[in-house]
């Protein structure tokens, strides 16, 4: 029998997990108000995608480590205390390291990437962020060990702490600075300042602070592939940023970003969708079953799987136009509610591409991982410049969903060295290649005053034809 203890922990990492992004979507109305203009707006946004970059660099992704750390040492506890002891050692290091050869390097390196654009400077906006981006990191170094420590009070504590400071520096900055990216800049770095400082302080006390050199052989093994993983997986995700700032503007760098975060209520389905069928999937490949029996299985969870993704983009295509239009002041954010389907349904792809990553993560071959993205990467760069040379702006919106099945292709052909995941082509691949179809097909007729009642039509039509391809299952 499942027991209290368990769902209480379960309901509090799924919801606490989800506060980071939640503090976004509040602040969104903030940002997007009278006070910060839409270039000013677009500056945070490549501020915010260059401290993403920087969180995975800074600490080496050594809290991805800590989990493994965790079970595979929690009987032994003295040995358990120096291996996180040698985490928190390399941690700040390599932190250190990083952030000092940025504070050398970056004013020339930021000069020559944004030499016409002051918030761009590294002295002193960038270096806000770079400080920001390693208290991050740490604090999420500090939660993974809460995590699998079973520590899930203290957990809720320091996220909660993280939240409301976060709110409410955020917003007071904000009004305070006016028209400036200083002001959340000021509120995510005082807020990261609180959350490290509780962070250092418990896992110094807690386990120490201690280098461990043949631990450290381990380490890189674990990391490395993990990191250039990470870096490569920013550049498939943020690239496209980079470019509209180089090539177009600053201000449709904030409306992409404002459309990509109006969808960002289905990510969080992803997260909890993996937790809840990766298990399935690893037990299927511990057992060692036949074809026949994965074929089975796996394409009953990666159905479900499918569905509950395509509800998601329904009920995204059915509340996120009224909600932009009830809490968005500026009119100038309401345009992305134009392309707001081509971007939900670029996430249906993604259902594929995490059945065939689940594998790769089983097995530990980060390695592996991290060699399907560096192909992935080289032809999603390829396709955005060249479509944005011939489209515009246009061509940022349709690159977005042209990529993904290459990131399917490549993972699949890694995954494929492992192990043998058979799934059903109708559902998996005709059923998402034609509702892309369909919703391309429709946003050629759409126009600017119908974009309000366009997106629920769509969400109504992506909910038709899915039930007709389960209707025998229904």
């Amino acid at each position: 029998m499942i027991s209290k203890k368990f769902f209480k922990s379960s309901i509090v990492y799924s919801v606490v997990g989800a506060l980071p992004m939640l503090s976004g979507f509040i602040l969104l109305p903030f940002y997007t108000g009278d006070i910060l203009s839409e270039k000013n707006y677009g500056y945070l946004t490549l501020h915010l995608t260059f401290s993403l970059l920087f969180q995975s660099i800074f600490i080496f992704c050594l809290e991805s480590f800590v989990g493994p750390v965790i079970i595979e040492t929690k009987q032994d506890t003295a040995k358990l205390k120096q291996k996180l002891a040698a985490i928190n050692y390399y941690s700040l290091l390599i932190a250190a390291s990083g952030i000092l050869i940025l504070l050398v390097t970056g004013p020339f390196l930021f000069e020559q990437a944004f030499e016409d654009s002051a918030p761009m400077r590294f002295y002193p906006f960038m270096c806000f962020t770079v400080f920001t981006s390693f208290f991050n990191a740490y604090f999420k170094l500090y939660c993974n060990q809460l995590i699998y420590t079973e520590q899930a009070s203290r957990y809720l504590v320091a996220n909660v702490i993280n939240f409301i400071t976060t709110l409410m520096i955020s917003i007071t900055a904000l009004y305070w600075c006016g028209d400036s990216i200083m002001g959340p800049l000021i509120g995510r770095l005082a807020s990261g300042i609180i959350i490290f400082l509780i962070s250092i302080a418990y896992l110094n006390k807690q386990y120490g602070c201690k280098a461990d050199p043949i631990f450290l052989k381990e380490i890189k093994k674990f990391c490395f592939p993990l990191l250039l993983f990470s870096i490569l997986s920013w550049m498939f995700n943020n690239i496209d940023r980079l470019f509209i700032e180089k090539m177009l503007s600053t201000e449709l760098v904030g409306l992409f970003d404002f459309g990509i975060k109006c969808t960002l209520g289905i990510e969080i389905i992803f997260g909890g969708m993996n937790n809840a069928i990766y298990p399935k999937i690893y037990d299927m490949i511990k057992k060692n079953e036949t074809t026949l029996y994965l074929k089975e299985h796996i394409n009953k969870y990666a159905s479900g799987y499918l569905i509950v993704i395509i509800l998601a983009i329904v009920f995204t295509l059915l509340t996120v136009p009224f909600a932009v239009n009830l809490f968005i002041k500026k009119i100038f954010f309401h345009k992305s509610l134009s392309f707001l389907a081509i971007l939900t349904i670029g996430q249906i792809f993604k259902v594929l591409y995490f059945i065939y990553l689940a594998p790769l993560f089983y097995y530990k071959r980060t390695d592996l991982v991290a060699k399907s993205f560096v192909f992935a990467t080289i032809v999603q760069i390829i396709i955005t410049y060249i479509l944005i040379i011939f489209l515009g702006f246009n061509g940022i919106i349709i690159s977005y969903i042209v990529s993904k099945p290459f990131q399917i292709l490549f993972v699949y052909r890694e995954s494929r060295r492992l192990v043998y995941i058979p799934i059903n082509i109708m559902k998996q691949i005709v059923l998402p290649i034609f509702l892309c179809i369909i919703v391309f097909s429709l946003q050629l007729i759409i126009k600017d005053n119908q974009v309000m009642y366009y997106n629920p039509m769509v969400g109504c039509i992506i909910l038709l034809v899915t039930i007709f391809f389960y209707r025998n299952e229904i």
